[in-house]
C-alpha cells in the first residue's frame, strides 16, 4: 500500500477507535480513546491534515493541562498552514477562538494563519462562516 493510502486508513483506523467501535467494547473507552490518539499522531507523521486537525480537538477536548493547549496549537497551526480546504479553515478558525479566548501563549506566533484566516474571510470564503455561524 502507497504511504498516502496507510497515513488514510491509520485515520480510518483511530476513528474507529475513538467511536469506540459503536460503543460495543464498553469497558474499553479510555483504551480506545488513547489508541485513536495513538493512530492519529502516527498519521500526523505522514502530513494528514485531517488528523492534526482531529488531534487538535481531542487535545482540547481531553484538555488535562496546560501543555495539552500548546500540543493543540502547534497540531492545528500545523493543519492551517497547510491551508487546504475545509479542515485548514476550521483550524484557522479554531486557532482564532483560542487566541480570542487567550488561551494561547503570547510566544506563540500564529499571526501568519490569523492573517491569512482573515483575508479568506473578506474575500469570500463563505463556507466556514455558515458552518460556524459567524
Amino acid at each position: 500500500m502507497q504511504k498516502h493510502g496507510m497515513k488514510n486508513l491509520l485515520v480510518q483506523l483511530g476513528l474507529l477507535y475513538e467511536n469506540n467501535f459503536y460503543d460495543s467494547i464498553k469497558n474499553k473507552i479510555e483504551e480506545n480513546k488513547k489508541k485513536a490518539e495513538e493512530l492519529f499522531e502516527k498519521a500526523v507523521e505522514g502530513n494528514n491534515l485531517y488528523a492534526k486537525a482531529k488531534l487538535g480537538r481531542i487535545l482540547i477536548n481531553n484538555k488535562k493541562d496546560e501543555k495539552d493547549y500548546e500540543k493543540a496549537v502547534e497540531f492545528y497551526s500545523k493543519a492551517a498552514r497547510q491551508r487546504r480546504g475545509y479542515y485548514s479553515h476550521v483550524t484557522q478558525y479554531r486557532l482564532n477562538r483560542l487566541k480570542d479566548k487567550e488561551l494561547i501563549n503570547e510566544d506563540t506566533n500564529i499571526e501568519d494563519i490569523l492573517e491569512y484566516y482573515r483575508k479568506e474571510r473578506k474575500y469570500g470564503y463563505v463556507e466556514i462562516l455558515k458552518k460556524f455561524g459567524i
